[in-house]
This record gives structure tokens, C-alpha cells and sequence, in this order.
């Protein structure tokens, strides 16, 4: 009993340490006064966070530098190229160039359609194809996390002009319309963004894919339970309201009615009620993948029986292993922690 509940403990913790690959959540696509387009990937680890754009010289600097020691032809425009520039490796300070043959050199650009407007009569920016040629992704590993960066341009040219860009400037100028405009916060976004002469960013446009709303989930499932030695069956119904954010189901606050069923003594068949409050929280950083963790709080409604004693309370900690299979170590007592005992649980939800 003891193994198992330290086995489950460790499940459970190890669950908050493992965790899916970081997936960009935002991209932030930057249209330069010099035509070349960076589209910025942020990752979920923060809301709307642009420091990364902080780096973005430092970076094109040494990638300059490094493809400056090959000895390289001159860039065609009827051969596209894609570089992708490694930086780092965990704990690694190194940095890598890899060539590859480009095949979809045209990208995004706006303009503006004085025969469109807005209903209150401002002038409607409309997508055209511009072709630009070649394509740089730069990634950089700063351990835990992998940031990546893709520059769109048609000459080394156009590079080196970025290192004359005041990307300081422009992060915090672009900070600070993004931290005002609070649909930034709660849903996955593109968002495309002119860059003028003066280093202010205009907002042309922003769509929001893939959002995934709150919802109320009802639920209802049967378990089997380790207390004292035996195993108790159980059947349980549940109400969650998962709230999500930027695309995904992060949070979930939980009410739940357990009928806990205790057969283990002979000719004698009770039935004891429980009400758990929960909350969990998906530590998971990749939709599709979730790593749900949680914690619980019940108490004893209805008491059948000597098994369980008077204003008995339980304690859970639990880990989802998949959609349908919650396993987890539990605490039981009465009264203010007396007469304390542990439990297993292992829930399979049908609904």
C-alpha cells in the first residue's frame, strides 16, 4: 500500500516537471519600413510578451557574421533560400546554418483599397501578394524555453539595414499598444503590424484562430478506491467550469456527489455520500497534449455503517493520465486531523 502511494505521489509531481513541447501560441508579424516582414512567435510562456523582439538584432548581427565566414554565392532571386539559424542547445552556446531549397517565396503584405471602407468610413487595408524572396528562421534555445523568429526579405542587403533599426524602441512602443488592447490577453493571435519611419506600430489588422471558449462540463463516472486495505467502489457525478486561455483549457474548478460503496463486510452492504470540491490546473504548453494536475476537498453528507467515523474529510491530489482515467493518493480524517489515514483512487469517466 505504501509503495503504491508513492508511486502515485511521484506520478503526480512528476506530471507538473514533464511537460509537452512548448507550442507559439501568438505570432506578431512585423511589416518594415525597408519591405522586410518578421513574424515574431511568441510562446504561451507569457500573455503578450514582445522582449524577445530585444534580441532580434543581436541575433541577426551573428547570424551576419557567421554567413559572412562562408564562402557563398550571391543571392538569387530565381533560386529561394531558406536559412535556418540555430542559437544555442540547452546549455550549449553554439550556433548552426542550415541551407534549404525555399519553394514558397511569396508572403504577406498590405496596402491600401480606397474603394474599401469600414462602416465608419476609415479606409480598409486588403491583403496582395508581394514576393520576397528568401526566408530566415532564426531559433534560439534559452533553456527551458525555444523562441523563433522568421525574416522575409530579398537581399543580405535588407539585413544588414535591420541592424540600423532601434528594435528597443520598437518593442516598447509595441508593448505598450498590445498591453492596452486587452483581447490580446485571452486568445491565440496573429496580428499584423506596419512599422512607420518613426519606429510607432500601427495595427493593420488581427485575426484570432483556433479559440476555444469557457465551458460548463457535466460528467459522471465510477472508481475504485484503496482505504484501510480494501477496495471500495464508487460512482460519482460531476459539474466543471474549465476556463480557458489562449486556446486552451487551463483552468477547472470542480463540484462533485461520490457514492462511495463498501461491501467488504459480510452480509452487510453500505453506502456512504461524499461532496468533493476541486480545482486543477493544465501545466501543458501544446493543444491536444493536456497535463492536468489537481487538488481536492470533500467531506462526508451521509454516513452508512462503521467504516468511516463522524465528520470524516478527505484530501486528494490527483493527475489526469488520459481523457478518461484520473488516478491519484488521497488523505482521509475526522474532525480537525485526527485519526488520519491514506487512500488510493482511480476514477474512470464515461461522460
Amino acid at each position: 500500500m505504501k509503495k503504491l502511494l508513492f508511486i502515485l505521489l511521484i506520478t503526480c509531481i512528476g506530471t507538473l516537471k514533464i511537460q509537452a513541447k512548448n507550442e507559439h501560441r501568438d505570432t506578431i508579424r512585423l511589416i518594415l519600413p525597408n519591405n522586410v516582414m518578421v513574424d515574431q512567435l511568441v510562446y504561451y510562456r507569457k500573455t503578450t510578451d514582445t522582449d524577445i523582439l530585444k534580441e532580434l538584432k543581436k541575433n541577426i548581427k551573428a547570424f551576419l557574421n557567421d554567413f559572412n565566414k562562408l564562402e557563398t554565392e550571391e543571392l538569387s532571386e530565381k533560386h529561394p533560400i531558406k536559412f535556418t539559424y540555430t542559437i544555442g542547445n540547452g546549455f550549449i552556446a553554439t550556433s548552426s546554418i542550415t541551407f534549404t531549397d525555399y519553394r514558397t517565396p511569396t508572403t504577406i503584405l498590405f496596402t491600401q483599397n480606397e474603394t474599401n471602407k469600414f462602416k465608419d468610413g476609415s479606409e480598409k487595408e486588403e491583403l496582395i501578394i508581394k514576393k520576397r524572396t528568401h526566408l530566415l528562421e532564426i531559433i534560439e534555445h534559452v533553456h527551458p524555453h525555444k523562441f523563433k523568429s522568421l525574416i522575409h526579405f530579398n537581399s543580405i542587403d535588407q539585413l544588414d539595414a535591420l541592424l540600423e533599426y532601434d528594435f528597443e524602441e520598437i518593442n516598447e512602443k509595441l508593448q505598450s499598444l498590445m498591453d492596452k488592447d486587452k483581447s490580446y490577453k485571452g486568445k491565440p493571435f496573429i496580428t499584423y503590424i506596419r512599422i512607420n519611419e518613426d519606429n510607432q506600430p500601427e495595427v493593420i489588422k488581427t485575426d484570432y484562430p483556433n479559440n476555444r471558449s469557457d465551458v460548463i462540463q457535466l460528467s459522471a463516472g465510477s472508481g475504485l478506491q484503496n482505504l484501510k486495505g480494501d477496495w471500495l467502489g464508487s460512482f460519482s457525478t460531476q459539474a466543471t467550469m474549465i476556463l480557458a486561455r489562449k486556446g486552451m483549457d487551463k483552468h477547472a474548478f470542480s463540484f462533485s456527489y461520490e457514492w462511495l460503496y463498501n461491501f467488504t463486510a459480510p452480509n452487510e452492504r453500505f453506502i456512504n455520500e461524499f461532496i468533493d470540491l476541486g480545482y486543477a490546473y493544465n501545466f501543458s504548453k501544446s493543444p491536444g497534449n493536456d497535463s492536468w494536475v489537481g487538488l481536492s476537498f470533500g467531506f462526508m453528507t451521509n454516513r452508512r455503517g462503521e467504516f468511516f467515523a463522524n465528520n470524516s474529510y478527505r484530501l486528494g491530489l490527483n493527475t489526469r493520465l488520459n481523457k478518461h482515467l484520473t488516478v491519484g493518493p488521497e488523505m482521509y480524517f475526522n474532525d480537525f486531523f485526527k485519526n488520519v489515514y491514506p487512500g488510493v483512487n482511480v476514477t474512470i469517466t464515461v461522460l
